[in-house]
């Protein structure tokens, strides 16, 4: 039985909505779920707990990339099933598996959006909230493959993807790859391209000897400006001109050298021109966040599993400075422009209406 000072009551039993089976890859046979999922609040109002079938468990654990309507319909469906036990009032839903490391082959992350409503991103405007369960409130949900995602990433990075990489053409999509953005979808830091002879190129970011073009180490890089541009927390008029490299590919990654056929330049100017400005501005953008983390297990989690997340539920939504140089939380990585809030689930939880 579960340990009462861990679980305080059993919210609601659900089945899959809207469809019966999901699609685990090519060479898995389809499964229908005929087992009921458990969905249980922790008694800190925290984190919720939802024990799944084992076959589904490993559909979460596949190799990436998996996407397309069946993909989607899967995020649907556990949206679906936290809505049936909590109100509508959460931004984002975060589903952290209960996996001590990554899975191998697994990519650690994957933002599944809701909706996006917001112009100037370079997105075409989509509102599919109610296949989610959301009556509007919904933007995205994340998926985390390991128990930490949250505090060493890449919550930070699947996060961001709510508003970019949309703006500018790289080589490797959604992401900076070879820019001078440096931040959390890669990229060098500005100030630190060198011409090193030919078509050859070296960089680096955040003071290491090379940079990443899909990512930069988890949480431990902040928000760059033009992210937090995109995000809605600074005007355009403080960010910087980016360093664009034109069909770049690595020499040595190790070393942060490339080569590439040119240098280009893109401003924010030429963005807005490109895509609009981004409305709302940041004035009047959202700053505030809600969110709900779900640890999605098997069975049901060992005490020290649980609490785990619930120190990263704390750490990664502190609404400060921690202690750990190394990593930022959200409000960290905003430079203190925006919270994300996750407790308080207690007071959210669906309230069954009498007959």
């Amino acid at each position: 039985m579960p340990n009462e000072a861990l679980i305080a009551l059993l919210l609601v039993l659900v089945t899959p909505l809207g469809v019966d089976s999901l699609e685990k890859a090519e060479d898995i046979e389809k499964t229908t779920y005929k087992r009921q999922t458990q969905l249980l609040l922790h008694s800190s109002g925290k984190l919720v707990v939802m024990i799944v079938p084992e076959e589904e468990y490993r559909y979460w654990n596949l190799t990436e990339p998996r996407q397309g309507r069946q993909h989607n319909q899967a995020y649907e469906i556990m949206a679906q099933r936290v809505y049936s036990g909590f109100q509508d009032a959460f931004d984002f839903i975060f589903l952290v598996m209960n996996n001590e490391t990554h899975p191998d082959g697994v990519v650690a992350g994957q933002l599944h959006q809701a909706k996006t409503e917001i112009r100037g991103l370079g997105q075409r405007s989509f509102d599919e909230t109610d296949r989610n369960g959301s009556q509007g409130r919904l933007q995205a949900v994340v998926r985390l493959t390991k128990r930490t995602g949250l505090v060493s990433g890449p919550a930070l990075h699947e996060l961001l993807h709510n508003w970019g990489n949309y703006v500018i053409e790289t080589v490797d999509r959604s992401h900076w790859a070879f820019a001078s953005v440096g931040g959390q979808l890669g990229g060098w830091s500005r100030n630190t391209l060198e011409h090193i002879g030919g078509s050859n190129y070296r960089a680096s970011v955040g003071g290491r000897p090379s940079f990443g073009i899909i990512a930069n180490g988890g949480n431990s890089v902040p928000y760059a400006p033009l992210e937090l541009y995109l995000m809605g927390l600074i005007p355009p008029e403080e960010v910087p001109p980016v360093q664009v490299a034109i069909n770049a590919e690595w020499v040595d990654r190790q070393v942060g050298t490339f080569n590439a056929e040119e240098i280009e330049t893109t401003t924010i100017e030429q963005i807005i021109k490109e895509h609009g400005q981004r409305v709302p501005s940041y004035e009047d953008s959202q700053k505030e966040f809600r969110a709900i983390v779900v640890l999605v297990s098997p069975e049901f989690p060992e005490s020290v599993e649980i609490e785990q997340v619930i120190r990263s539920v704390d750490e990664f939504s502190y609404q400060g400075e921690d202690a750990d140089p190394s990593r930022y939380n959200f409000w960290e990585a905003t430079g203190g422009r925006a919270s994300i809030t996750m407790d308080g689930l207690s007071r959210l939880k669906r309230v069954e209406k009498s007959h």
